[in-house]
C-alpha cells in the first residue's frame, strides 16, 4: 500500500527536527525531567533493555491471559522495528548521557488507514514509580502536537479492557472508541452487533 504524502513526509522527519520543535525538558508536579526523541536505531543497548523491561513488567501478565498473548521476541521486534519512534522521558537528576534513568516512554509510528493519516501509539509505558506523575498526559499531549504539525488526523491505540487504569486514563485524556474496534456499533445500522473481544481500539482526534 502506498502511503499518503503526509505520512511519507512525516516518516522522513529526523529526531533532531522533532527535538527542535517540541519540548526537550518538562517539570511535572515540581519534578524536572529531560525529554528525548529517537528512532529505534538511535537507542543504545542499555535503553533497549530498560524499555523492554518496563514493557514486560507492565504488560506480560495481562497479555498472557488475553487474546493478544505474549511473545517476548515478537514484542522486541515490534518495539524496535526500523519505523518505530520513541519519546523518552528521563529523570533530569539522572545520568542522561548513560540514559539509564528512564521514567517513561511512548513508542509510535506514522501510518495511514481507511484514508486517515494517523499516529499509531504502540506502547505508552511508565516505570511503576512514575505512575500518576503527569508523564503519561505529557506524552499524549506531545503526540497530539506532533500529529497536528505533520497533518495527522488522529492518534490510535489498542488497549486491553482488563487494564482498567490505562482505559480510564485514555478516556480522561480524550480518547474514544474507534470505528475499527471490534466492539464498535454503528448507531445508523440497526442490525449491527458488537463483537465479543477483550480489547478496544481507541482514537483521539488531533
Amino acid at each position: 500500500m502506498r502511503l499518503t504524502l503526509a505520512v511519507r513526509t512525516a516518516n522522513k522527519v529526523s529526531s533532531k527536527a522533532l527535538s527542535s520543535c517540541f519540548p526537550t525538558s518538562v517539570t511535572l508536579k515540581d519534578i524536572p525531567y529531560s525529554v528525548r526523541y529517537a528512532w529505534s536505531s538511535e537507542l543504545i543497548k542499555q535503553e533497549r533493555e530498560i524499555i523492554f523491561s518496563i514493557t514486560n513488567d507492565n504488560m506480560r501478565e495481562m497479555a498472557e491471559s488475553s487474546s493478544m498473548r505474549w511473545d517476548a521476541s515478537e514484542k522486541q521486534n515490534e518495539l524496535f522495528h526500523k519505523h518505530s519512534r520513541f519519546i523518552i522521558v528521563y529523570r533530569a537528576s539522572g545520568d542522561t548521557e548513560g540514559r539509564d534513568d528512564i521514567a517513561g516512554f511512548v513508542m509510535f509510528r506514522f501510518d495511514e488507514e481507511y484514508d486517515e493519516n494517523m499516529i499509531y501509539c504502540y506502547e505508552l509505558q511508565l516505570m511503576k514509580s512514575s505512575k500518576r506523575s503527569g508523564i503519561g498526559r505529557f506524552l499524549i499531549e506531545t503526540l497530539s502536537r506532533i500529529g497536528a504539525k505533520y497533518s495527522m488526523h488522529c492518534i490510535k491505540l489498542t488497549a486491553l479492557k482488563v487494564n482498567t487504569l490505562a482505559m480510564g486514563f485514555y478516556i480522561a485524556v480524550g480518547f474514544k472508541l474507534d470505528f475499527t474496534s471490534p466492539d464498535y456499533v454503528d448507531e445508523e445500522d440497526p442490525d449491527a452487533e458488537p463483537e465479543e473481544c477483550d480489547y478496544q481500539i481507541l482514537r483521539k482526534d488531533v
